[in-house]
């Protein structure tokens, strides 16, 4: 029996993601309560804001919610997702790698001349939402290669562009303002803006959480969390960026999910991976569903919990964190 909020979650910042909702538990209270689907992002627990935090952190913090829990979650749209159909010969593949980070598979490159090259409609940082029909944005990695392993001559594809801009940041007294996350020796995990500096070059220009594709018109891609720093910090004036947005489109839910009991002192079991674990609270729920329209609304709201302190560095003042390492997979097709 179910003695839980009836869902659990899955992905942390130890994994290049963002915690989310990985299961509702059949007849728990999150599954009566009926705002919750599989996938959504969680945003805030109880008004405090845990993007960017760790599993183990979300997981202290359903700890400490008592007999209800109010959940901010980030439900993503796919507006602008387009089918790609790849046609190989009996002698090629379909000449593209993926990248899997988090729970997101991306286009990591592309073999010219392959099919996934003569199509023209790859690129890479692309996101694959679904592989011959099937949706695979909660699937795991092998199960991915799975689905791309079961085609014969033909894979239909189904994708999320990568949502870039380009920006120029000049160097203001101290520094560009903002802190960077990952790189290539932390498992392939892609770089990340951590933090930025209020009123600073950055403030106006970047996002928490996107993503650095190109640093003054080098590619990220196998570069590491120190080579960033230095390519950064060697630009004197100004310093050009490429970067991909982390959020998409989205909406968002409010609910609240309560219990007539007191809560245990610890939430409960984790699963045998150390990223997916499931609340423990009595069940009962109650439900006050409000779509809030942009991000910007959440971040002017909540206040943001400090991130671990791994594989992170500022660019207004020398860090120094302790490695952590994260889970990345490279396959190539």
């Amino acid at each position: 029996m179910d003695t839980g909020f009836g869902f659990r979650i899955i992905g942390g910042a130890e994994d290049g993601s963002n915690v989310a909702i990985g299961s509702i538990v059949i007849g728990g209270a999150a599954h009566k309560d009926g705002t919750l689907k599989a996938g959504d992002e969680l945003i805030a627990i109880n008004g405090q804001y845990v993007i960017g935090s760790s599993h183990q952190e979300v997981v202290q913090l359903m700890a400490q919610t008592g007999a209800q829990v109010t959940i901010l979650v980030r439900r993503k749209r796919y507006l602008n997702a387009y089918d790609v159909s790849l046609h190989r010969q009996d002698y090629e593949g379909f000449g593209f790698v993926i990248i899997s980070c988090g729970n997101c598979a991306l286009i990591g490159r592309i073999i010219e001349g392959s099919p996934a090259h003569r199509c023209q409609r790859l690129h890479i940082r692309d996101r694959i939402i679904a592989v011959n029909g099937v949706d695979v944005t909660n699937m795991s990695h092998p199960e991915i290669v799975n689905k791309i392993k079961e085609s014969d001559d033909t894979l239909l594809l189904r994708i999320v562009p990568a949502d870039c801009y380009s920006c120029e940041l000049i160097r203001g007294s101290n520094g560009y303002g903002f802190s960077i996350r990952g790189g290539a020796e932390f498992n392939g995990m892609p770089l990340f803006i951590l933090a930025i500096a209020p009123n600073g070059p950055a403030s106006s220009l970047l996002q928490i959480g996107d993503e650095i594709l190109e640093i003054n018109d080098r590619s990220t891609i196998g570069m590491t969390h120190q080579e960033a720093v230095q390519l950064i910090s060697q630009s004197m004036s100004s310093v050009r960026l490429r970067m991909r947005h982390n959020y998409g489109n989205g909406e968002f839910f409010s609910t609240t999910i309560m219990s007539p009991l007191p809560p245990p002192s610890i939430i409960g079991r984790i699963s045998n991976t150390n990223n997916h674990s499931s609340p423990q609270l009595p069940q009962q729920a109650t439900c006050s569903p409000a779509i809030i329209p942009n991000i910007d609304n959440v971040q002017s709201q909540l206040q943001p919990t400090p991130p671990p302190p791994s594989s992170s560095s500022s660019l207004a003042m020398p860090l120094q964190f302790p490695p952590t390492k994260y889970p990345s997979n490279m396959i190539s097709y």
